[in-house]
């Protein structure tokens, strides 16, 4: 988990949602917007997994890499949004971590 003030709140999230730039990847799409500060949120749906307790293992993979990232990096601002899709279960852990980092790269572009 990010902390609470690395999280995207209900109002930002709807936010981000609707008027965000999109990055389509066959494993998850990245919603952005560039601002100020970093936040973001991981959205995991009923089709990746249908067990909760899977969803929320990828969902926490995917916050310590993003946590992991910010650490070593931290010119990294904006507020994202990463929808993750099913495909996703297919990859290694090595290839999801260079998942993450090329998504975040392609929105500092």
């Amino acid at each position: 988990m990010l902390p609470k003030n690395q999280r995207l709140g209900r109002a930002a999230f709807a936010q981000v949602f609707a008027a965000g730039s999109r990055i389509h990847d066959p494993h998850a799409t990245v919603v952005y917007r560039l601002d100020a500060s970093f936040k973001a949120a991981v959205v995991v749906s009923k089709k990746v997994a249908k067990k909760a307790h899977e969803r929320n293992l990828v969902r926490r993979r995917f916050y310590t890499i993003i946590r992991n990232i910010i650490d070593s990096n931290r010119n990294i601002k904006g507020e994202y949004i990463f929808i993750i899709k099913p495909t996703i279960k297919n990859l290694s852990k090595k290839e999801f971590k260079s998942l993450i980092t090329l998504e975040v790269g392609r929105t500092l572009k």
